[in-house]
């Protein structure tokens, strides 16, 4: 995806109008970043952590909050900028702890589960 120029392009889908392309936006950056470094390195630099996270908190659609939770949880484990990022970006409402080690996956699958429920309403 860097050599091509996409991370810019997907994040920028995940503000579209149409939840179905936000959904499969989310769905994009989560594969993409599972088990891969670079790719979550590049999902950071290009901001795409505080929009997933707003994506998981906020919108309207359920089935975007899932599939932006589940980019999340792909983005962060063992990745501690991006869960460090996610920390920061989420309401105090859904997630008061920060701190957080990406190593740890009972923390992070706790944080997840979290944001799981949240996205659930």
């Amino acid at each position: 995806m860097e050599s091509m120029g996409l991370w810019a392009p997907l994040v920028d889908q995940l503000n579209h109008a149409e939840a179905e392309m936000r959904r499969m936006a989310a769905w994009c950056c989560g594969t993409a970043v599972q088990n891969n470094v670079k790719s979550q390195e590049r999902l950071l630099a290009v901001g795409g952590v505080p929009k997933l996270a707003k994506l998981a908190t906020d919108d309207n659609n359920q089935a975007v909050r899932k599939k932006a939770v589940s980019a999340l949880s792909s983005q962060v484990r063992n990745y501690q900028p991006a869960l460090d990022e996610l920390e920061h970006c989420l309401p105090d409402d859904v997630w008061k702890r920060k701190g957080l080690e990406a190593s740890e996956m009972e923390s992070v699958d706790e944080l997840i589960s979290k944001l799981r429920d949240y996205a659930a309403r």
